[in-house]
C-alpha cells in the first residue's frame, strides 16, 4: 500500500520536446527552458543549466533556425540552474520582474528589462503575459504564452495529476511560496477557458488548470 501512495504522488518526469504550435519545452540535465518559435524571431524563457546551451541551441538548429534569432529571454527567477545558458545569446535581451534583478546580477548577469507584474508583451503573433508569485524566490514569475502558462518553478506536477510548491529546501520564502500559488490559482479560476496547459521546470506538463485551481496550502 505505501508503495502504490508513493507512486502515484510520485514526480511526473520532464517530457523533452513537447511541443504546442511553435512552443517547445528543452531538457537540460535536470531542469527546462522552453523555446518560442516565431516568424522574424525566437524567444527563450530561462536559459538553463548548461552554460554552452547546447540542448536549447540544438533545438534551434533544428528547426533550420539560428541563435542570432534569439531576441529575448524571459527568466522566471533567478537560480543558476535557469541562467546559466545565457552567455551563448549575448546577443539576447535578458527580462525578468524588477524584484529579480538582484539575484539577477549576482549570478554575474544584467537585466535589461525588468518587467511588472501583469504586463503584456508582443512577441511576433504571441502574447506573453506576467505574472509576479513570490515566494520561491522574491521576483519569481509565471508567464502566459498565448493557451500556456509557463509555472518555472512556482510549483512542480505529479503523475496523479496534482502539483505542489518545489521543495521547501529550495525555496526563498516556503510559507509564501504555497499562498502565492493559492492566490494566484484564484486568479486564474476567473480565466481558465484561457489556458490548455501548464508547463513546469522540473516536471512535466498538465493538461487545463483544475490541478492549479484545486491546490490549497498544507498551511492553511
Amino acid at each position: 500500500m505505501m508503495l502504490i501512495i508513493a507512486f502515484a504522488c510520485s514526480r511526473s518526469p520532464i517530457e523533452d520536446g513537447w511541443r504546442s504550435g511553435g512552443l517547445v519545452q528543452v531538457k537540460d540535465l535536470f531542469t527546462s527552458s522552453f523555446v518560442v518559435f516565431e516568424q522574424e524571431e525566437i524567444v527563450l524563457i530561462d536559459a538553463g543549466y548548461d552554460s554552452s546551451a547546447k540542448p536549447l541551441i540544438e533545438t534551434i538548429e533544428s528547426e533550420g533556425r539560428s541563435i542570432s534569432e534569439v531576441s529575448h529571454i524571459f527568466i522566471t527567477h533567478g537560480h543558476t540552474d535557469h541562467l546559466n545558458g545565457l552567455e551563448a545569446f549575448p546577443g539576447a535581451e535578458v527580462c525578468a520582474l524588477s524584484q529579480e534583478e538582484e539575484l539577477i546580477e549576482a549570478g554575474g548577469w544584467s537585466l535589461d528589462i525588468p518587467l511588472s507584474d501583469g504586463e503584456r508583451v508582443s512577441i511576433g503573433d504571441s502574447e506573453l503575459e506576467v505574472f509576479s508569485v513570490p515566494g520561491h524566490t522574491s521576483g519569481n514569475a509565471v508567464y502566459r504564452i498565448n493557451n500556456i502558462l509557463i509555472m518555472g518553478d512556482t510549483a512542480q506536477s505529479y503523475k496523479d495529476g496534482t502539483l505542489s510548491p518545489v521543495a521547501e529546501k529550495y525555496a526563498e520564502d516556503p510559507d509564501q511560496a504555497e499562498q502565492s500559488l493559492f492566490e494566484f490559482g484564484q486568479v486564474m479560476s476567473q480565466r481558465s477557458e484561457d489556458i490548455e496547459f501548464l508547463l513546469f521546470s522540473h516536471s512535466g506538463p498538465l493538461n487545463g488548470v483544475d490541478a492549479l485551481l484545486s491546490y490549497k496550502p498544507s498551511r492553511q
